[in-house]
């Protein structure tokens, strides 16, 4: 059986003050998934939670596997990704290393010039890179993939994003089994509903990376299946919704909240757009929800619309105070600083 490595590289420095929990390397397991099912073995390397990350790693290497993924986006993810890949390359320069996720997607050519990738897919990688897997198997060259970019003789062959068929209740669970420690450090299971924005945020990674103004929602039963099978798995009620903007379809959302609210699952998180946060959606987790987090971005309207993102103040300052009086333990806005004027 063919073994390919997958290393999450979104883990602060040894020296870092970070406070924040773990990064969970939700991308690596969703492609996790597909690949054992294709017939692979797959090992994850998690620097957050393996002691000795880099001898897992020599160790991982020692029998040369099919590649080495990772997923790369913008702060110290993307040093952490360089620094692992020229280590691996030091180890066996033979080893492919495949990139995946927003920054490899949006900018394939910055991390060709500037880093030992050979392979970069481009977009939702669920299906393309079972292909990858199998054209390295098959020793045949990945120039015929439609979505993987590539660098050859220092010629960058740039490919299109994938464009998803939008079946998103298709796709295999993340495999979480392949990430026990991190679940049990967190004390909750991470739940991914849906996928993109319908929205068309300047600044946005979903613009590239899902497609612009794409919006992709699992259905209720999909979502709570997936609950009750982690569930029942992990022995745990704690669920903790990822998604980017979880309230874009209202109905969805509610049917979602009221049935975990019935089952007596705790939800740790809810993130939204502050448009979104509609009334029968206040009604619902009001007093359920333990963390809620909405973007404004900036205060000033000559940045809004430069982020074109046109946000309500007066709007905002409401739903910030009514979640105050309503004892939400958690209430997270986010702030852009250093934009151009």
């Amino acid at each position: 059986m063919s073994t390919i490595v997958l290393i999450n590289t979104s883990y602060p420095d040894k020296d870092s003050n970070s406070y924040t929990k773990l990064s969970i390397p939700l991308g690596l397991l969703s492609i996790s998934s597909p690949l054992i099912s294709a017939g692979f073995e797959v090992i994850l390397i998690d620097p957050q939670i393996e002691k000795d990350y880099i001898k897992k790693i020599e160790i991982a290497l020692k029998e040369p596997p099919l590649f080495v993924g990772m997923t790369v986006f913008m702060g110290s993810n993307i040093l952490n990704a360089l620094n692992l890949s020229k280590f691996i390359k030091s180890i066996d320069a033979r080893i492919p290393i495949v990139w995946g996720g927003p920054l490899a997607t949006s900018s394939p050519e910055i991390c060709f010039n500037h880093s030992p990738v050979d392979y970069i897919v481009m977009g939702m990688g669920e299906k393309e890179v079972i292909k990858v897997a199998q054209k390295i198997e098959q020793g045949k060259p990945l120039n015929s993939l439609a979505n993987v970019s590539y660098k050859d003789n220092n010629t960058i062959h740039k490919k299109p994003i994938y464009n998803f068929c939008g079946d998103i209740d298709s796709l295999e669970y993340p495999d979480l089994t392949m990430w026990k420690r991190g679940i049990y450090q967190l004390n909750y299971i991470p739940i991914l509903t849906s996928r993109g924005c319908p929205r068309n945020c300047s600044f946005c990674y979903n613009n590239t990376f899902t497609g612009r103004k794409k919006w992709y929602g699992r259905s209720m039963q999909n979502v709570l299946n997936e609950m009750s099978f982690w569930g029942n798995y992990f022995n745990k009620k704690s669920f903790h919704f990822i998604d980017d903007n979880f309230l874009v379809n209202t109905k969805r959302a509610c049917h979602i909240l009221k049935e975990s609210i019935a089952r007596n699952y705790q939800i740790d998180q809810i993130l939204g757009h502050l448009n979104d946060f509609k009334p029968e959606i206040l009604n619902l987790i009001t007093g359920y929800i333990h963390h809620i987090g909405f973007s404004i971005e900036s205060a000033s309207y000559k940045i809004q619309k430069l982020l074109n993102k046109i946000i309500d103040l007066e709007k905002a300052f409401g739903i910030l105070e009514y979640f105050s009086k309503n004892n939400v333990q958690v209430i997270t806005t986010n702030f852009m600083f250093g934009l151009p004027t």
